[in-house]
């Protein structure tokens, strides 16, 4: 029984400093959400008629895709400051561009100064993500750290619901001045966080990286805190990020699956139909505008990923991570190829009334936003964080979002050209043989990460394996390593084994949550 003792009297942090830091970060990632969102209303109001800044379908895709094309700048720009200047001084100055940004846009007079606006908010969301996930991975515990990164997910869907709510009541202009109360809250929020110890000790701060442990493990667990600040010292005294690792055929590996598990999220469409919701609606229902216009529309949505995401912060506890990813996937690519058979099928033989099929068409898109919420849009992001080896994560997952963003811009300006060359529904064809392609590229390659350790994870890809199928046994089993300790055998001499192995796997997690 010592066994199962010491695992259910395991040492935590403190709650209310883990809180305290996800409270700001998640104000930073609603900024960060209002920013990627204020697109998908600002277009159609430059759009308009009576608008002050009039412009067309091709500098509407400029206004989209800058955006993206500026936060691999950030990527790079944040990337290098953050280990510099710290994480705290790197998530205040990355909300200076933010406020800039919000600024600009309300006073501006013509459509450059707009694009230009939407630029500098890009580079600012760069910097922000590699400051706020950092900040959270050195301040968690490693028991909490899915449950913050879901936090922070959907903290980005609520900037993105508040902005499309308040885009959509209010003028352009002042939606913007509004905006930019959230940066200002974030620059406030820091004063109340800790910089991170691993940065202080290789600072040579090590001082003020024990104090600050000490107040994250409470007065009652000074041991603890001991024990983890010599595990930082410890790994960084070891810390070498070398060309020659990523040549290694493990990291060739899970940095090769990694990255075109991003690019297929990309091609899949989840960003052109969320950026461009309401251009895409208007075109595709024809009924009435009191059933739903294309804004209510794409407001609903934005509460209906909410609560989808909410859901997935539970099911991501207690359901593997590939049948949530493949369901989600598979749902996908039949939503959209089923949008694309009744756009196309109605506007040729109008066997279906207008007001039947904005009914079709409207549920078909809320089932979409569900099933791809559910999987496409918010775990691909936390697999590649799972399966990039530990040596090289910071570098290799900056690598694979910088390359990711470039292609997302690309994806969105190309928007105004697929529309013309393949028509609404081809496009919604198009994205879902992508999401089916998805789901196969996940089935065959992508290991399941869920109940397994990092370190297993990188022994995983260290196999000769490459498709999921092939894997070890350890792999094939329901229980992991941590799950099988809980109920250690009756025998003296296996508990006092399992004793031991609790005690190497504690020492394991703490250097997995650092460096």
């Amino acid at each position: 029984m010592a066994g199962e003792q010491a695992t259910k009297t395991k040492p935590r942090r403190l709650l209310f400093p883990q809180l305290i830091v996800a409270f700001v970060c998640a104000l930073a990632a609603i900024s960060c959400g209002m920013g990627t969102g204020h697109s998908m209303v600002l277009i159609p109001r430059l759009q308009q008629n009576d608008s002050t800044i009039p412009i067309d379908d091709e500098i509407g895709s400029w206004i989209a895709s800058i955006y993206y094309i500026g936060v691999p700048i950030g990527n790079v720009i944040g990337g290098s400051l953050t280990d510099i200047l710290g994480r705290r001084m790197m998530l205040r100055l990355s909300q200076l561009p933010c406020i800039l940004s919000w600024i600009l846009l309300a006073s501006a007079q013509s459509y450059q100064v707009v694009i230009a606006t939407r630029l500098v908010s890009g580079i600012a969301r760069g910097m922000v993500v590699d400051s706020v996930v950092v900040l959270m991975d050195e301040h968690s515990d490693v028991h909490l750290r899915g449950a913050l990164y879901m936090q922070a997910i959907t903290s980005y869907v609520v900037g993105i619901l508040i902005i499309t709510g308040i885009g959509t009541v209010l003028e352009w202009r002042t939606t913007a001045g509004i905006a930019v109360i959230f940066p200002i809250a974030v620059l406030v929020g820091t004063l109340a966080v800790p910089e991170t110890p691993i940065w202080l000790v290789r600072k040579g701060k090590t001082h003020i990286a024990s104090s600050v442990l000490e107040k994250a493990w409470g007065k009652h667990q000074n041991v603890e805190a001991k024990r983890e600040l010599e595990s930082i010292i410890s790994r960084c005294r070891k810390e070498t990020i070398l060309l020659k690792v990523f040549l290694r055929p493990h990291v060739i590996k899970s940095f090769v699956i990694a990255f075109l598990l991003m690019m297929l999220q990309n091609c899949t469409g989840v960003h052109i139909i969320m950026i461009y919701s309401v251009d895409i609606i208007s075109r595709v229902r024809h009924g009435s505008q009191d059933l739903l216009d294309e804004y209510a529309v794409t407001n609903i949505s934005g509460f209906f990923r909410f609560a989808v995401l909410i859901f997935l912060a539970w099911l991501t506890l207690r359901v593997r991570r590939r049948i949530i990813v493949l369901s989600s996937a598979i749902a996908s690519g039949i939503c959209l190829l089923s949008l694309g058979t009744v756009v196309i099928i109605n506007s040729k033989s109008k066997n279906i009334s207008e007001r039947a099929e904005s009914w079709i068409v409207i549920s078909l898109i809320f089932l979409y936003i569900a099933a791809n919420t559910g999987g496409i849009f918010a775990l691909p992001a936390s697999l590649v964080g799972e399966l990039i080896p530990s040596k090289i994560r910071g570098l290799a997952s900056g690598v694979i979002f910088a390359v990711n963003e470039v292609a997302m811009g690309g994806l969105l300006k190309s928007y105004p050209l697929m529309l013309k060359t393949m028509g609404v529904h081809g496009m919604f064809w198009l994205f879902g043989f992508f999401s089916l392609l998805f789901a196969l590229f996940v089935f065959l390659f992508v290991p399941e990460t869920h109940n397994h350790t990092l370190a297993q994870v990188e022994e995983y890809f260290q196999g000769h394996n490459i498709l999921w199928q092939n894997r070890p046994k350890d792999f094939r089993k329901e229980k992991s390593l941590q799950q099988q300790l809980i109920t250690p055998h009756n025998t003296p001499d296996m508990s006092q084994s399992n004793t031991t192995v609790y005690i190497k796997l504690r020492g394991r997690e703490l250097s997995e949550s650092q460096c």
